[in-house]
């Protein structure tokens, strides 16, 4: 993708295929459509089939309401990236503002967003809504009508929005889905249908005999409460209780987990309190130091269930059957946030 010197802006996907390909063109419209040109361009295949992943979409998500909740425009299961998304809105009435609901996209199966907008014009790199005539840029465009209906596009070629198990792309109707919005929409996507991330244990901190089987120790002076919130995003009327361990400064835990030989790398996702933000901590694996540190600087005094993950390399983890993890929490801002109250672990299969 890119923009030539004329100010042509254009954008490829690679399409390989190793045994035939069948293109077409189909009008699902009542009006009929003249097509002035066609172009068909064909290339060596240079891509590895093994680790290769089909261009595809989700199911065209038709038009309709979803009371109380987002739209869910897109539902991928395996692994790949997406690589677009396309939406379009119609509002109840003429002349109301209907871009104010926010893009939200879950990975892997997280709770708290990977990605949100601050509405529908800001997930399209625009902002105050879409009064003008059609405008675009490299990464997207939208069609330059009224607030009500709209249509987007945004390329998500060079951003990060890789997934191995997973990925959900919803959108609100209004501020907090308090609108009577009707979407419909895709989302493209380079992917296959095996995942490629296996959950092999949980630790859940409010079940005492999970403790016992994990071998958690918390640090001298950490503390436990009792937490009833919700996560911010789709799942905010959902109310999740659970127990919360907050370390003292300088404390930390440990714990042991089991995993799978045959890995190419863990994942471990935590579930914990975001009241407040910057958390941080160092993470060791078998008494090795892992870098870089565990960092989330977000925080939300309301809505305060968090899920974020982190990564430890193959390196550190392929051949063995469980791993002894070590916490240590840092101070970031000047003081120590980390908590914790749940830990997932998954491995990258080879």
């Amino acid at each position: 993708m890119g923009v030539l010197k004329a100010g042509f802006m254009y954008n490829t996907f690679p399409m390989p295929y190793w045994e035939g390909i069948e293109m077409y063109l189909e009008n699902k419209g009542q009006d009929t459509l003249r097509v002035n040109e066609t172009k068909v361009a064909l290339a060596d295949n240079q891509y590895e089939e093994s680790r290769c992943g089909y261009f595809r979409n989700t199911p065209y998500y038709m038009r309709r309401h979803t009371p109380g909740s987002d739209s869910e425009i897109g539902k991928i299961s395996g692994m790949g990236k997406m690589v677009a998304a396309h939406v379009t809105c119609y509002g109840e009435r003429p002349n109301i503002i209907t871009c104010e609901g926010d893009v939200r996209v879950y990975i892997d199966g997280n709770k708290t967003p990977k990605v949100e907008s601050d509405g529908s014009e800001s997930y399209v790199c625009f902002g105050w809504g879409f009064p003008t005539p059609p405008e675009t840029h490299p990464f997207g465009g939208y069609d330059g009508l009224r607030d009500n209906p709209w249509s987007m596009t945004r390329l998500c070629v060079n951003d990060y929005y890789p997934f191995y198990k997973n990925l959900e792309f919803n959108i609100e109707s209004g501020e907090y889905n308090n609108q009577y919005l009707e979407h419909e929409g895709t989302v493209f996507y380079y992917g296959k249908d095996e995942p490629a991330l296996v959950e092999t244990d949980c630790m859940d901190l409010s079940s005492k005999a999970s403790i016992e089987a994990h071998g958690y120790v918390a640090g001298e002076g950490s503390v436990s409460e009792y937490l009833r919130a919700c996560y911010e995003g789709s799942h905010d009327k959902d109310s999740v209780a659970g127990t919360v361990f907050y370390p003292a400064k300088g404390g930390g835990s440990e714990f042991s987990v089991r995993i799978l030989p045959e890995n190419n790398g863990v994942r471990i996702r935590r579930t914990s309190d975001q009241r407040e933000g910057r958390q941080c901590a160092e993470v060791y694996v078998d008494g090795e130091k892992v870098f870089p540190q565990w960092y989330v600087a977000d925080s939300n005094p309301y809505k305060r269930w968090l899920d974020d993950e982190f990564e430890i390399p193959a390196s550190m983890t392929r051949g063995k059957d469980s791993l002894h993890i070590r916490i240590c929490p840092v101070e970031a801002g000047g003081k120590v946030s980390w908590n914790e109250s749940k830990y997932a672990f998954f491995i990258y299969k080879d």
